[in-house]
């Protein structure tokens, strides 16, 4: 008896990649959805800001009235007191509508236009009610004293 050596050839199957590259499409959809859902919150953040709750009394007992607790009284504080004051309010819609445009995947260059328009609109209404020391949230010094240094006092009165 003889032994008789055949040779076998091994055929190695390519390793199936454990992640596969997520198509773009997809991506522009999670994208979508997630500033779809962050603007929802953003937005519940906002409008139930508290101007008596603050990152600071977070630990001195005081019942929080804001309807994302601590994490809504850090946003809407930072938000309302630290940039244009109340009519930072329209972000919560323009993330929205960015989501949405995301979502569906449409051309973004008009909402980019009509985003712009109307942070500047915000920004200017922040700069008008600061300038009577209405209903910034900075209480009127900031936005005021940043356009009379740069326009002169009637110049930011006229703005």
């Amino acid at each position: 008896m003889t032994k008789r050596k055949t040779r076998h050839k091994i055929q190695h199957r390519p390793a199936k990649p454990i992640r596969q590259k997520m198509s773009s499409e997809k991506e522009q959809e999670i994208l979508g959805i997630l500033l779809i859902l962050f603007s929802l919150l953003l937005f519940f953040a906002l409008f139930t800001f508290d101007a008596v709750e603050s990152p600071v009394t977070l630990n001195t007992g005081i019942k929080i009235h804001n309807g994302l607790g601590w994490a809504g009284v850090y946003l809407s504080h930072y938000l309302i007191r630290y940039t244009i004051g109340y009519p930072i309010l329209v972000l919560p819609f323009l993330v929205f509508l960015w989501g949405w445009n995301r979502l569906l995947q449409k051309e973004t260059s008009q909402l980019l236009r009509w985003s712009i328009f109307t942070l500047l609109f915000a920004l200017y209404i922040s700069i008008a009610f600061a300038l009577h020391d209405a209903m910034s949230g900075m209480d009127g010094r900031p936005p005021d004293s940043i356009f009379s240094g740069v326009l002169g006092r009637l110049g930011a009165r006229a703005l």
